[in-house]
C-alpha cells in the first residue's frame, strides 16, 4: 500500500517539477518525465488495487 502512494508521489513530482523547471524550453526532456510520470502513477493505482484485493 505504501509503495503505490509512493509510486504516486514520485510520478506526480516527475510530471509537476519539470513543469516548474523547464517552462516548455525542452520538449523532448519535458515529454519523457510527464510519460515516466504517468507510468509510475498507473503503476502506483495498479500496486494499491493489488494489495487492496489481496487483502493488505
Amino acid at each position: 500500500m505504501k509503495l503505490g502512494i509512493a509510486y504516486i508521489v514520485l510520478g506526480m513530482l516527475d510530471i509537476l517539477v519539470p513543469t516548474f523547471i523547464i517552462f516548455g524550453f525542452n520538449i523532448a526532456i519535458y515529454a519523457m518525465c510527464l510519460s515516466t510520470g504517468i507510468f509510475l502513477i498507473v503503476a502506483g493505482l495498479y500496486w494499491i488495487n493489488l494489495v487492496q484485493t489481496k487483502g493488505g
